[in-house]
């Protein structure tokens, strides 16, 4: 039980102590030695695994030049055809 008294007493003393100490004011005259960080109004961008999705929705696709060959295979209620298009540079078959 007194272990229990002497614990809580070093936990609370401990907050009291991080809680009260002085704060430097804006007016200091003593010099910082960390860098200052721009004042910015424009929030940072994530960056993203270049293969994620959310990379891949930033990411402005082109598409040209589709073509749509003839049927090569059907049912009921599918038709399968093949086709060609030319996406960012990159020739694409399906």
């Amino acid at each position: 039980m007194l272990l229990k008294r002497f614990s809580f007493i070093v936990v609370a003393a401990l907050l009291v102590a991080g809680c009260s100490g002085q704060t430097e004011s804006a007016s200091s005259s003593a010099p910082s030695n960390e860098p200052s960080l721009p004042a910015s109004s424009a929030t940072p961008e994530e960056v993203f695994d270049p293969v994620s999705l959310p990379a891949l929705m930033q990411t402005e696709i082109t598409g040209t030049n589709l073509v749509v060959g003839d049927a090569i295979g059907s049912t009921a209620n599918y038709t399968k055809h093949p086709i060609t298009y030319k996406a960012n540079d990159y020739l694409c078959r399906f």
